[in-house]
């Protein structure tokens, strides 16, 4: 946003970004982490206790966020389809991880958003146009007692959730893949759609 001024902390130990919002009292520190699918459940909470300990090393009151990005964890096609019942259970476990470990300890992140992807297919009959989108999905796990709580409008700091869409046209039957949408899931489209849909 306009208003907002995001200087990029390139400095060992500090946490990624300081963003300062003209309606708030304090900058925003954020540290921004992304934990493979490789990684145990307890990596959140190590993750976050390197994120406390960065943001607090920025030495002057800040609202703390730790942006925890665990697309890795779940499939997005996966993602689809849990939806409908809640939040998928890998993203969830990752949540009740993050709420531990922002229980009583790591005051200084005064919330975690935890991050993943949904992707869709939703093919047009005949003729008809096919769809695809790759959304960003966010969950934010706010500390149960922080030093400075995040009692603001979260969407300050420019996290919003986007899509992603593709459409095919007809009757060319061409897709125009957006080049944010990861290669495994174009192979998806191609594979749904076959080669004489595209």
């Amino acid at each position: 946003r306009d208003s907002n001024v995001v200087t990029a902390l390139e400095e060992r130990g500090l946490p990624d970004f300081e963003v300062g919002i003209a309606s708030l009292d304090k900058v925003v520190a954020v540290e921004c982490k992304r934990i493979s699918k490789t990684s145990k459940l307890d990596r959140v909470q190590r993750v976050l206790k390197k994120a406390n300990k960065q943001i607090k090393a920025l030495g002057k009151p800040a609202y703390g966020l730790a942006i925890v990005d665990v697309s890795d964890w779940v499939e997005p096609e996966k993602a689809a389809l849990a939806e409908p019942q809640g939040l998928p259970d890998e993203i969830a476990e990752v949540v009740a991880a993050a709420a531990a470990a922002l229980r009583q300890h790591n005051s200084s992140v005064g919330a975690a958003l935890i991050v993943w992807h949904v992707f869709r297919l939703s093919l047009g009959t005949g003729e008809g146009p096919a769809l695809a989108s790759l959304t960003r999905k966010t969950h934010l796990v706010r500390h149960a007692n922080p030093k400075h709580p995040l009692d603001f409008d979260i969407s300050l700091v420019d996290i919003m959730t986007t899509s992603y869409v593709a459409v095919s046209r007809s009757p060319v039957r061409t897709l125009d893949l957006p080049p944010q949408l990861p290669p495994h899931l174009q192979k998806s489209v191609l594979l749904v759609l076959g080669p004489d849909q595209v």
